[in-house]
């Protein structure tokens, strides 16, 4: 699947979900804790199809164990922080 039509797809069924879930009580989780791997994957994969990358786990890149890590690991994602504010990012 080429570019445009990965994120013409990603688009549309962010809409789709946006459209079957109006109205209706959604409730969205109080914090990363209540997240599951599935969700999380599911987020890594959208950020991958709309960075144009071939997936979320491209070579040394692995958008999965990131998220995964960064959501569920309160250590690592204090580790992360560091490195992102040490490095100025």
């Amino acid at each position: 699947m080429q570019s445009d039509q990965k994120k013409a797809k990603v688009r549309q069924l962010i809409k789709q979900a946006i459209e079957t879930n109006e109205g209706a009580d959604v409730k969205l989780p109080k914090g990363p804790d209540q997240l599951t791997i599935a969700e999380i994957n599911d987020a890594a994969w959208t950020a991958a199809m709309w960075l144009n990358l071939g997936g979320g786990s491209v070579g040394t890149i692995d958008l999965y164990r990131l998220l995964q890590a960064y959501l569920l690991d309160e250590a690592k994602q204090k580790e992360i922080n560091e490195i992102v504010f040490r490095d100025g990012l």
